[in-house]
């Protein structure tokens, strides 16, 4: 999965789905977000069993695919990007 996707917009988005997140959590997979990249957007869903939410934004999708990451620090590490875009790459293996 590979995407682009400007910063104050992908922020916004993990600061909306991260209510879910919050509070206290049963499983740790309650405390990811999952983020689906298809066809020119991304949607992001968080859920703690009592509510789901799910956002959709546009990306710049270069590889569909689907990840599940800790909503919480995705959260904070967007917002010390400052502006711009951010860049996001999984599934690669890095030796």
């Amino acid at each position: 999965m590979k995407f682009t996707i400007d910063q104050p917009v992908f922020t916004e988005a993990l600061r909306r789905v991260r209510f879910a997140t919050q509070g206290k959590i049963q499983n740790p997979i309650l405390s990811n977000v999952l983020i689906e990249a298809g066809a020119g957007s991304l949607i992001l869903t968080a859920t703690n069993i009592d509510i789901r939410i799910s956002i959709e934004v546009d990306a710049d999708v270069v590889e569909e695919g689907r990840i599940t990451l800790p909503c919480e620090r995705l959260h904070a590490i967007s917002q010390q990007v400052k502006g711009g875009k951010i860049a996001v790459a999984a599934g690669e293996r890095f030796i």
